[in-house]
């Protein structure tokens, strides 16, 4: 069965626990992104592993993103079944029917890139390309300080460009460069940890460049870093996703963009007048990133989430109006990513009113 969720209904409406998103602070935050990238000669490639939404991105494509960004080959899949055609898969792959996807997309879609750290990578892709008779534009990962995959040197690098070079049906597209370590930080912390990921980025570009490898693309950075990518002038994409609807990771944080994601929640019980649950809990709200926090309603504190109850305290002087059972209250998500992979759909809601019903087509897609 269905809840009932259809443009034109009044939030007043609709059926929790729903995630919704102002409409009006997403256009804002998108065109400030668009401002901070305009005549820096950076381009934005939306990462989709956050909104997980073909609709959501075709609405950053048409104001001028470059393409986007997936993690996973099966949100790649949807997103181009969807009709988007510039798609970046940012995490390598490996294992039983990897390999035939990422060709057989490329075999799709002229514009795919794939990024790669490894030798067994490089040589398989090329194997299957060659039997489908396919040309795959590859890009290297260059580990940049954040610790995770990607080669850790420029030597490293210049290793797998000399590969792919050397072998047939693949090309270099460029260098896959996330300082995911530099963004969720304070401002200060962000800038200290981001140099030195541009510098090993810088050199490791200039290495390739001695050895006559074109490095067309250089991609990476994010919400946090994206105006310092743009004053350091190395990357040429910035694959910012968190930006459009924010968190309270990423506010806390300092970054200058809105909330405006929300998850509507109704109060189903008030055991006494310091606690109060609503029926938001941990299959609704992630906690990784921290704390759920109830917006627009001083006094409440969202506690901590069980399956489907979330627990609130409540400090009943601080009250502005009393908290009943059937209220309906806004919470702000700790970290949107994991919180929106919870979810089917999403509502985009103008002046009180659902104007865009969003399915949530990536979610679960971890494959």
């Amino acid at each position: 069965m269905q809840r009932a969720l259809r443009a034109g209904m009044l939030v007043e409406e609709l059926e929790t626990p729903l995630l919704i998103v102002d409409l009006e602070i997403m256009e804002r935050n998108l065109a400030h992104m668009m401002s901070i990238l305009e005549g820096s000669g950076v381009k934005l490639r939306p990462h989709l592993k956050t909104a997980k939404s073909p609709a959501i991105a075709q609405i950053m494509i048409q104001a001028g993103a470059v393409g986007i960004c997936c993690a996973k080959l099966s949100e790649a899949e949807v997103m181009a079944n969807a009709g988007i055609t510039d798609i970046l898969l940012t995490s390598e792959v490996a294992g039983a029917g990897k390999y035939e996807r990422l060709v057989a997309l490329a075999a799709r879609l002229p514009d795919f890139k794939a990024v790669v750290d490894s030798t067994h990578a490089i040589e398989s892709i090329a194997a299957v390309a060659r039997e489908r008779g396919v040309t795959v534009k590859l890009m290297i990962e260059l580990d940049v300080h954040t610790g995770r995959s990607g080669q850790v040197t420029p030597g490293g690098v210049l290793e797998l460009a000399d590969l792919i070079r050397a072998t047939d049906s693949i090309d270099l597209a460029g260098i896959h460069a996330y300082a995911g370590h530099a963004q969720v930080k304070p401002a200060e912390s962000r800038r200290d940890l981001n140099e030195p990921a541009m510098e090993i980025l810088s050199e490791t570009v200039e290495l390739l460049r001695e050895h006559n490898h074109p490095v067309p693309i250089l991609s990476g950075g994010g919400t946090g870093s994206v105006r310092i990518d743009v004053e350091t002038g190395i990357l040429n994409e910035v694959q910012a996703g968190s930006f459009l609807l924010l968190d309270t990771a990423y506010r806390d944080a300092g970054v200058e963009f809105e909330n405006a994601l929300t998850c509507l929640s109704t109060i189903i019980s008030r055991p006494t007048p310091e606690r109060a649950v609503c029926d938001a809990g941990l299959k609704t709200l992630s906690r990784d990133g921290g704390s759920p926090e109830v917006t627009g309603r001083t006094g409440v504190t969202y506690l901590r989430g069980s399956d489907e109850h979330g627990s609130l305290t409540v400090e009943p002087d601080a009250l502005e109006t009393d908290l009943n059972v059937g209220d309906v209250i806004a919470i702000l998500p700790s970290h949107i990513c994991t919180t929106i992979n919870l979810h089917d759909v999403m509502a985009g809601v103008r002046n009180g009113v659902v104007e865009t019903v969003w399915p949530v087509e990536t979610r679960g897609h971890i494959w």
